[in-house]
Order: C-alpha cells, then structure tokens, then sequence
C-alpha cells in the first residue's frame, strides 16, 4: 500500500496527458540548423535579385504593335532606350505572332557571340528567350498571352546600387506546414488577372489542403515546373506588413504517400515589388486566406 500514493499520482498524469489537446502545426522549437537553411535562403534571395539580370536590372517594358516599331535613343523611335545608345538601333517587326529583330548596319547588337543583322526572336513563354545585349544593355521578348513585348535591362541600374535588403518576419519552424494534394479533377487551368490588368491562364495542379491552428485551409497549386507547385497567395497581412498584392511561394510535389511540406518562411514578394516592369499574376479569390501569415518576406521598399 505504500506505492498507492505514487500510483495514482501517476494515473492522473496519464489522464491528464490524454485529455490535452495535441499541439498545433505552430508549436516547434526552430532548430539553428533550421534557421541557418532559411538564412541562406534569403541571402541567395538577395543575390538573385540584384544580379545583372535580377529583377533590379529591369528598366523598361515596351509592348510591340503589329508591324514594325523601331528602337534606339532618338524620341522618334517607337521605343525609346536610355541614354548612351545609338539614336537609331533597328527594329522590331511583329506579324504573324512572330517577331524579328532588325539592327542597323553601324551598330553591333549581339546575340551570343554572333552580330546578326536580322534575327529571329523566341519569346519567353516558349523556353529561354533570344537575349540580345549591347554594352551593358540587354533585351529579350517577352509573351503574355497573346501580347508581346520588349524587357530591358540595365546590368548597371542604379537601383542595384540602392538595394538594402528585405525585411523579414522571424524564422519558426512553427511556419512549416504538412500538407497535402486534392487534384483537380474537371479544371485545368485557372484564369488570373495580373498587374497590368490582363487576364493569363495558368496550370492548375490541384488544391494544396492544410491547417493553422486546428484550421483547415486551401491553396491553389499552380504548375511551379517538375519539382515544384507555385501558389500565388494574400492573406491578412496583405497590404499591412506585406505587399499588397501578395506573395509568391513555391511547394515540393507530393512524395509517394501524397504528402508534403509548405514553408512559409519561403514566402516571397513577387517581381513588381521590386520593378514597374514586370507582369505578376495577382492572387485569386481561394487563395486569399482568412489568417495572418507571420512568415517570409515583408513589404519591400524603393526608397
């Protein structure tokens, strides 16, 4: 009898174990090991953006008309390019949903190594585009749907020169969220409206279902290439911490078991946060979540 005390305080440990509520997705320690991954992350990040082709680099996007549209410094170009190039550089000839470069025999616009005076050029939409460069400048078209037109960059931007980094949220492992994969069955693709104010359709790979907190919630998976889902989100710090027409984020494909891991300290701003010149696809009404994702990347300012 001299256990008995013990025994039932054991008893009312087990008991009160199992009647606690399991823990939450947001309950994990953040392992340094975890946080150092995340801190590389970012710092890649950062890289990728001010590189010379980062986004950074952007300084103009010229939609093309059918027809010809010419190119160069001069204000009577059709499109105008910076200071320090030749006032006439060639021209661009649309028809046909296809587009040719022609350059001015004065001028050496390269194509790799080679100097094509009359060039054939492949969109992005296609693979990887023709990327034509002059000094520091370089161009390649770009396809959105069924519009085409001109990015330019600028390896020397001063807005590389300005960069200051971006603001996060705290790194937690609470942040990594199991989730899984509800196909689409009838839909295969979805149509999204972007930030200059066209409608792009997009693959859709199904619904990526997880919970916050005892939750569940839904993601549109968008095709994010043969590793990866992309999901375009907003949430409730949409517009306050974060940029105001979302973030991007990219999820592993399911392994055999159906299963994978989101993590929202991936969670990213995307390119026209950073440029004017870019086409972001804006986040649909399902994928705007009713909860505050503390998480990834904050607003990012030009100043």
């Amino acid at each position: 009898m001299k256990y008995l005390p013990y025994v039932t305080i054991l008893i009312f440990f087990l008991f009160w174990f199992s009647c606690t509520p399991k823990t939450s997705v947001l309950t994990q320690p953040t392992s340094n090991f975890y946080q150092e991954q995340i801190k590389q992350w970012q710092a890649n990040r950062a890289k990728e953006i001010t590189a010379s082709d980062g986004w950074l680099s952007l300084i103009g996007l010229f939609w093309l008309r059918e027809g010809e549209s010419t190119f160069g410094k001069s204000k009577l170009n059709t499109i105008v390019f910076p200071k320090g190039t030749p006032n006439y550089i060639g021209r661009f000839i649309l028809e046909n949903d296809s587009v040719h470069m022609k350059v001015d025999e004065l001028v050496n616009v390269k194509i790799g190594e080679a100097t094509p005076k009359m060039t054939y050029l492949q969109a992005d939409k296609n693979g990887a585009p023709t990327i034509a460069t002059l000094d520091n400048l370089s161009w390649y078209l770009l396809q959105r749907e069924n519009r085409f037109g001109i990015r330019l960059r600028d390896a020397k931007n001063s807005a590389i020169k300005k960069f200051k980094g971006i603001d996060h949220f705290p790194i937690s492992q609470d942040w990594q969220v199991p989730a899984t994969l509800r196909l689409a069955k009838n839909k295969k693709s979805i149509t999204l409206r972007n930030v200059v104010d066209m409608d792009v359709q997009m693959k859709l790979e199904g619904y990526l279902v997880f919970e916050i907190g005892e939750v569940t919630y839904e993601l549109e998976a968008l095709d994010g290439g043969e590793d990866s889902y992309f999901v375009i989100f907003a949430d409730e710090t949409t517009g306050v911490e974060t940029y105001g027409a979302g973030r991007y984020l990219y999820v592993p494909r399911t392994d055999d078991a159906g299963n994978t891991l989101i993590d929202f300290n991936k969670a990213h701003n995307p390119p026209c946060v950073f440029t004017d010149f870019a086409t972001c696809p804006l986040p649909s009404t399902t994928n705007t979540l009713e909860v505050s994702i503390m998480a990834g990347e904050k607003n990012y300012s030009k100043k």
